[in-house]
């Protein structure tokens, strides 16, 4: 990861796969994608700057070239990764610098890992978070924060075990569908709009 100042994966579709994680809490990977798959048994910190989708990403092949040259298929991951995902306690944090944020496929940290998806506006308030999958932790703490609305439907729960949820749609309002459900065994929930909240 070269900072802040420079992007270092601009792509249409973006798969991630990593055994102890992706970017830094000082040092985000920088990227600039329209669908992200991510998977780890680490942590997850990423900048995008402008408007992605957590979606799935299909299975990777590549031409290995042997020492004498030649090349060969080389089926690295055969099956599709989809949403964000890690384990052993890792944290994710994703969030854009000038566009909104769709969750299609799930968001999900194991242990006590922590979540934080959120949108900023460079001048324009109107970056929106769209929950159409769910967002979980086992026992962290989740924070969806929306420069402008937060859209949340049936499918898109928000749970922890005893973690707190905090989620805010600054210049909007938070929406959510008949049968959505932001769920803490334990911890608080707290909710804040400019708008509305329904």
């Amino acid at each position: 990861d070269g900072g802040i100042a420079d992007l270092e994966v601009i792509a249409g579709t973006l798969r991630l796969d990593s055994s102890t994680g992706i970017g830094t809490s000082a040092n985000a990977l920088d990227i600039s994608v329209a669908t992200l798959a991510v998977r780890t048994e680490g942590s997850i910190y990423l900048e995008e700057s402008d408007e992605v989708t957590v979606g799935s990403v299909a299975g990777v092949q590549v031409q290995r070239v042997a020492a004498a040259g030649t090349t060969a298929a080389w089926p690295v991951f055969a099956v599709a990764t989809a949403g964000l995902t890690t384990t052993a306690n890792g944290n994710i944090v994703l969030y854009t610098l000038n566009g909104s944020l769709t969750v299609d496929q799930p968001v999900s940290v194991t242990g006590n890992g922590n979540v934080r998806l959120e949108t900023r506006a460079a001048t324009v308030n109107d970056k929106d978070v769209f929950l159409n999958a769910p967002v979980t932790s086992g026992s962290g703490n989740i924070s969806i924060l929306a420069n402008q609305s937060v859209v949340q439907v049936a499918a898109g729960d928000v749970g922890t075990v005893g973690g707190t949820i905090d989620v805010s749609a600054q210049f909007g309002s938070i929406t959510m569908a008949d049968g959505a459900v932001m769920a803490s065994a334990g911890g608080n929930i707290f909710t804040n709009a400019g708008a509305n909240i329904r």
